[in-house]
């Protein structure tokens, strides 16, 4: 049967007989589709490798186009005792029972902490910030959580009643204070007290060093070093004012042991810088860190106080100043000294003082098996012989910083040898 024309032919049929089917790309398609693929890869591998710049980009443009980012999800961390002294407890967020607070108790959001007329503590919270709660205070941690895989932190505690001092460092996010109806943003490298009073209505924040913030209502007041903002319950305003600063503490130096006679109580004299502003002095003395119990707190005319009768042993002190109008300051910074019974003096040489920026290495020698001790930190490279070697923490302050080097053998003789370094 003679075959139909191609033409005539139906399409099924046409269709059939079709075996290839050519399609024709540009060069141009095949250019952008490489580009395409390169930037995604790009785009996965920035994403990878810079995850939190990545989010910041998005958040920045989402507020720039008028979207809303979508806050990261938080993580709860714990905060932990550092220094408990007399009675302080604790009622956890999901417990009806109060408890005997501990270093191995961690404190976590909705917990409350409850000192005693007798009791404080210091907190260590998860931005670094301590807080030292004081004697009959009443703290509630309201948050205490952190980005995952980052720094950025959010601390809030409430004091409901009582006073809390405060020292942030370095960290990024937030940390406030809330205290009556008022709220306290405090910046980082910031010293500050908060003390709240219901029985007065009075409400008070300090700043010794930083800087902070408080709202209260549509009010809002910016406070630097020695200055205070305070209220009273039914005022419609916060009152801000400056307040006299405390010293800066010179003799004993800090972390310096102070040699004494080989019998008998000693005498020793303390020096600070004097304020101008101040018209009395506050010396405090204690064997506790935390200063829950004082040998010795007494009011003085001038930057100088002697205190008779001390025996051995390890002492903390601190000064506050007071002012014209009878105002105190907030408390310094404490110092800490050993005090250590001269007995015959043992070998002791100090061979070589090596700067290495702010940290300086001590090269000396001793008589063998003796104890050495550079600014209180005892020194463990110390050889058979008798010779050693250290390495000091860096220097937080510049210029002129006095290193005392002690050494001590079984019978409890000593020798104490003083260099002066000069931080730059």
């Amino acid at each position: 049967m003679p075959e139909l024309p191609e033409s005539l032919a139906p399409k099924s049929a046409r269709a059939e007989r079709d075996e290839t089917e050519y399609r024709t790309i540009s060069y141009r398609s095949v250019v952008i589709l490489v580009v395409l693929v390169v930037a995604g890869v790009g785009v996965g591998i920035s994403v990878f490798l810079y995850p939190e710049q990545i989010k910041r980009a998005i958040a920045k443009l989402l507020e720039s186009t008028g979207g809303t980012a979508v806050a990261p999800a938080l993580e709860q961390r714990q905060a932990r005792f550092v220094n408990i002294d007399g009675t302080v407890r604790v009622k956890k967020a999901n417990g009806v029972h109060w408890v005997a607070a501990s270093p191995n108790l961690a404190l976590e959001k909705g917990d409350v902490v409850q000192t005693s007329s007798d009791g404080q503590a210091r907190i260590a919270f998860a931005d670094g910030t301590i807080y030292m709660v004081r004697a009959d205070t009443l703290l509630v941690v309201e948050e205490n959580s952190g980005v995952p895989n980052s720094k950025v932190t959010n601390v809030s505690v409430q004091v409901t009643t009582g006073e809390v001092d405060l020292s942030t460092t370095k960290f990024e996010g937030e940390s406030k204070v809330v205290f009556a109806n008022a709220v306290a943003r405090i910046a980082q490298d910031t010293r500050a007290s908060v003390r709240n009073d219901p029985k007065s209505q009075t409400s008070q924040f300090t700043m010794t060093q930083g800087h902070a913030e408080v709202l209260r209502g549509s009010e809002k007041v910016e406070l630097g070093s020695y200055e205070q903002v305070s209220f009273q319950a039914d005022s419609s305003a916060m009152e801000r004012r400056r307040v006299v600063g405390p010293p800066m503490l010179l003799t004993p130096v800090n972390q310096a042991p102070v040699i004494a006679a080989e019998t008998g109580r000693t005498e020793v004299t303390f020096v600070w810088s004097p304020v101008p502003t101040a018209k009395n002095y506050r010396l405090r003395l204690s064997t506790s860190p935390i200063f829950s119990t004082l040998v010795y707190d007494k009011k003085v005319p001038s930057s100088t106080a002697k205190v008779p009768a001390l025996t051995e042993g390890v002492y903390y002190w601190a000064v506050s100043s007071i002012g014209e109008n009878g105002k105190e300051s907030q408390t310094s910074d404490a110092s800490k000294f050993s005090l250590l019974r001269q007995k015959d003096e043992i070998l002791l040489e100090v061979q070589n003082v090596i700067q290495h920026g702010k940290t300086i290495e001590i090269v000396g020698r001793t008589e063998p098996g003796a104890r050495i001790m550079v600014n209180d930190q005892p020194v463990f490279a110390v050889q058979p012989d008798g010779s050693f070697k250290h390495f000091t923490p860096p220097f937080t302050t510049n210029g002129a910083n006095i290193i005392t080097v002690t050494a001590q053998n079984a019978k409890g003789q000593i020798a104490t040898r003083r260099k002066t370094v000069y931080i730059q």
